[in-house]
Formats: C-alpha cells, sequence, structure tokens
C-alpha cells in the first residue's frame, strides 16, 4: 500500500483488523459512471471507497434510472456478501471519481469469519445505510427536487470534502430519478439564491449554511444517523 488508508470505516476498525484487510486490498481509480458490479451477476470485490463516491442504481422497465444509495469514504460497498448473497438486481457505478480499496470477495468474507469486531461494525452500518435508503424514498415521494438536489449535493460533499464536485447535470438527473432539464431548473434556482456555482462537469458550494437550510430535514437525519451508528 503506497500511502495509509482514508476510508473511515477501515480506520475505526481495530488495528489487527484493519492490517488484515489492508493486505488483501488493491488501491484502484474509479471513473465516472464505471462499472464495478453488474445487476444478476457475481459480486467479486467490496470496494471502500476513499475520496470517491459510489451509488447503488436500479434500471427500470422504460430504462429510466434511479439511485437508491451512495457509498463514500464512510463506508463499504458490497455489503451483500456478509449475507451470503452472490449477486443483486441493482448496479454499482462510479458516481465521483477518485480512488478506493478493493478486496476480493471471499478474502472479506473469511476476514468477517475471523474477526467478530468486523461483524459488529459492518452490522451498524446495515443499518446506517438502511436509515438512508428509507429516508431517501421517503424524500424523493414527499420534497421538492430543489430540496433534494440540496441533500444529494451535501451529501456528496461530506464524502469528498471539497467545495467544488466534479458533478454534471447528467450524473445529477440520474442519481435524482428526472430528467436533465428539470436538474436544470433546481440547480438554477440554488445558484439565483447564491448557494452553489454550477459550470460544464462541476458544482461548487458557495453557502454551506445557506444550502443545508435549503436541503429539506432528511439530510440532518442521515447524518445524525451515520454519526450516531459509527461513531
Amino acid at each position: 500500500m503506497d500511502k495509509p488508508a482514508e476510508n473511515q470505516f477501515l480506520l475505526k476498525l481495530p488495528k489487527e483488523v484493519r492490517e488484515h484487510l489492508l493486505n488483501q486490498a488493491t488501491r484502484v481509480d474509479i471513473g465516472v459512471n464505471q462499472m464495478l458490479a453488474k445487476k444478476d451477476v457475481a459480486i467479486e470485490n467490496v470496494y471502500f471507497p476513499e475520496d470517491c463516491v459510489l451509488s447503488l442504481v436500479i434500471s427500470m422497465p422504460d430504462e429510466r434510472t434511479v439511485e437508491v444509495a451512495t457509498v463514500g469514504q464512510e463506508g463499504v460497498l458490497g455489503l451483500s456478501v456478509l449475507w451470503g448473497a452472490d449477486l443483486l438486481p441493482i448496479v454499482s457505478i462510479g458516481e465521483v471519481p477518485g480512488k478506493a480499496l478493493k478486496v476480493p470477495t471471499e478474502a472479506f468474507r473469511e476476514a468477517v469469519d475471523k474477526f467478530p469486531e468486523l461483524n459488529r461494525k459492518l452490522e451498524l452500518y446495515t443499518q446506517a445505510l438502511f436509515v438512508l435508503v428509507s429516508q431517501g424514498l421517503a424524500c424523493n415521494t414527499l420534497h421538492s427536487i430543489e430540496e433534494r438536489c440540496a441533500r444529494w449535493i451535501l451529501m456528496t460533499q461530506d464524502r469528498v470534502h471539497t467545495e467544488t464536485l466534479p458533478l454534471t447535470q447528467e450524473t445529477l438527473a440520474q442519481m435524482l430519478g428526472v430528467r436533465r432539464p428539470t436538474v436544470t431548473l433546481a440547480a438554477g434556482m440554488l445558484k439565483k439564491a447564491g448557494l452553489i456555482e454550477y459550470s460544464r462537469g462541476s458544482v461548487k458550494v458557495v453557502n454551506q449554511k445557506g444550502l443545508e437550510s435549503a436541503a429539506c430535514g432528511c439530510y440532518q437525519v442521515i447524518k445524525k444517523e451515520f454519526d450516531r451508528l459509527q461513531g
């Protein structure tokens, strides 16, 4: 490993457990829309994002897509192997480019069997992820596209720790499950309010507190639950 791990889930594990996983890990570059796990295809690797953001996406019969969860440096992509599942009816892709640590599925399962502490941490993370998915479902049903867009930008910023995010409107539209003109309108309203700036391929947060106020309460609910369960 050429540099220390930056994944927060790994860093909060006991040293023995962390070093065991890192000995099995390979650092890889993740690109935008890079396919990490295909629908109904055996899961080959578990990913620990460092400065990238990964997305779980469902494809509908009419070929539209919608994001159901995101995973950043706080978590793990590939939790289903923890329960013995080899595949899922959803797609895993890169959302924000960066690096991640990749551990082969079998090595990950062996580590879970060997270290009860790892299993416990994964259970807590699973609960936090369940809250994210559940809250996101309610949010998509009840809240405006402007509120949802603000929440999504804030959650992405929390994962990469930078004001400027490499996001296109196409990516935002796909993640929010809406058409691009809808995202253009929502981002335009946030920009007009002086909360963000955006240009081709990037969004910059210029008023953090204002953006938090513009977002729905789901952002704080999810953030507090992750903080509570993961310390």
